[in-house]
């Protein structure tokens, strides 16, 4: 059974203040293993 752990648990910033149009965030890795990211959020605040 996994255990979730926050002190395990890592948030690290990559872009803000972009212009509001698509973006695109390319992953790549060091070496041949696996890539170590769980999950990518995205923000979209509402318009002005």
């Amino acid at each position: 059974m996994d255990v979730y752990d926050a002190a395990k648990r890592r948030t690290v910033t990559v872009a803000q203040g972009l212009t509001n149009r698509q973006h695109t965030i390319e992953i790549i890795p060091n070496g041949d293993g696996a890539v170590p990211i769980k999950a990518i959020r995205v923000f979209r605040p509402p318009l002005r």
